[in-house]
């Protein structure tokens, strides 16, 4: 039996099960090592900073730098045929999808023992030269050649599914790819969006200065957060430093299938997320 299922679903060929929510290997290691929750305020953080209106909020140095970086777009990343290759191996895989985020998100480790990269071994190199380009960007040419492939999941969402946790961050990687391989003239909701800073924010400003900057956080106010809603097209690609906040808005109509890659500074993952 195809371990997708057997509804298809226009314009692809993978299948969601109809055991959609069970999945195989579920469990709490899977889902809050990357759930990065705010950190709050301790009282003499409070005392120290005291602001009128939301009490402001407290980030490691790495998670202000992502969040003032700006993601990259990269249009047609995959081209029709690609989509419909990344598909196919997908729903050749072996088993269910490997955790499940709730009934209506799933996600399968497409890395599993190296997996993708024999099955497309032309098009994983091309991805992971962009996610270095882009890495580079962020963390300097030394930092970005030094990255490993962390992982590559397909997540597949249904009606009701979303990413919706609160300061989501792909914690440990170094940068992310999220490509969009479903058409979205198909689906109602199920946008991409990720958070930044408002630039020269004079609160942020001045909760960092009354905090005294400590050398593991600095501090935001809970007003600057700006969301940005980015309109994707079937086999368009988000670039985004990891440790930057993002979801994926809920999915009222039809089936969300993305291919998302990450590279952090472990070595190359051929399991899970963290082995």
């Amino acid at each position: 039996m195809s371990p997708l299922g057997s509804t298809a679903t226009q314009h692809t060929t993978l299948r969601v099960p109809p055991n959609f929510h069970m999945a195989r290997n579920i469990g709490p290691q899977h889902v809050s090592r990357d759930f990065g929750p705010r950190s709050p305020l301790t009282a003499a953080q409070l005392k120290a900073a005291p602001l009128e209106g939301p009490c402001p909020m407290i980030l490691t140095t790495a998670q202000l730098k992502a969040r003032r970086t700006k993601p990259i777009l990269a249009r047609a990343t995959l081209r029709e045929s690609e989509v419909a290759a990344v598909l196919d191996a997908a729903n050749t895989m072996a088993g269910a999808y490997d955790v499940a985020y709730g009934k209506a998100h799933a996600a399968l480790f497409m890395h599993r023992r190296g997996y993708f990269g024999s099955t497309l071994p032309e098009l994983l190199p091309r991805l992971v030269e962009q996610m270095r380009h882009a890495a580079a960007k962020w963390h300097g040419e030394e930092a970005a050649v030094a990255l490993s492939l962390r992982c590559i999941e397909l997540h597949t969402y249904q009606a009701g599914g979303g990413l919706l946790d609160v300061d989501h961050r792909d914690t440990g990687s170094a940068v992310s790819m999220s490509i969009l391989l479903s058409d979205a003239a198909q689906m109602e909701g199920g946008r991409f969006i990720t958070w930044g800073l408002k630039p020269g924010c004079v609160r942020c400003a001045t909760a960092g200065s009354r905090a005294g900057h400590a050398a593991e956080a600095e501090v935001a106010c809970a007003t600057c957060p700006m969301s940005r809603q980015h309109e994707m097209a079937q086999g368009d690609a988000l670039l985004f430093d990891s440790e930057k906040a993002h979801n994926v808005s809920t999915l009222t109509r039809g089936v969300r299938h993305s291919l998302v890659l990450e590279l952090w500074s472990g070595p190359q993952n051929t399991h899970d997320r963290d082995r």
